[in-house]
């Protein structure tokens, strides 16, 4: 299997990155090429910003791919921009999100008042009662 992974040098991406190898799939790590973590062995990498995606969108698609894996979308128009320039291009495509769907975080951010929840925090934990958008 052929997976591309939009980012994959952060603490949570390297993680999903790590954990694909383990699995026998091979990736390629598409990111800005600034931070100083050096991406595993037999990690392929396409260097470029992710806020012009459509200017790389004919690189990406000779990667032949059979999952993305989005591991940045900060906002819709990230979602958006992924699956307008790749559309049709994989069979599948995955959205990492952040933590940011939780009540704990809405407490923490200001967005919402009271207790702070329990950590760490799980796909079980209390939700967000304002959604984005606001």
């Amino acid at each position: 299997m052929q997976v591309l992974m939009l980012g994959g040098t952060g603490y949570i991406s390297g993680a999903v990155l790590n954990r694909l190898l383990e699995a026998g799939v091979e990736v390629t790590v598409f990111h800005r090429g600034r931070k100083r973590r050096e991406l595993p062995a037999g990690v392929r990498q396409v260097i470029g910003n992710r806020r012009q995606l459509s200017e790389y969108a004919a690189a990406l698609r000779q990667l032949q791919a059979d999952v993305v894996v989005d591991t940045i979308p900060l906002w819709e128009e990230d979602a958006r921009q992924v699956v307008d320039v790749l559309a049709g291009y994989a069979g599948r495509m995955v959205a990492l999100s952040s933590q940011d769907v939780y009540r704990a975080y809405a407490v923490m951010a200001g967005l919402e008042t009271g207790e702070l929840e329990p950590l760490p925090v799980t796909e079980a934990s209390a939700l967000r009662s304002k959604l984005y958008p606001y």
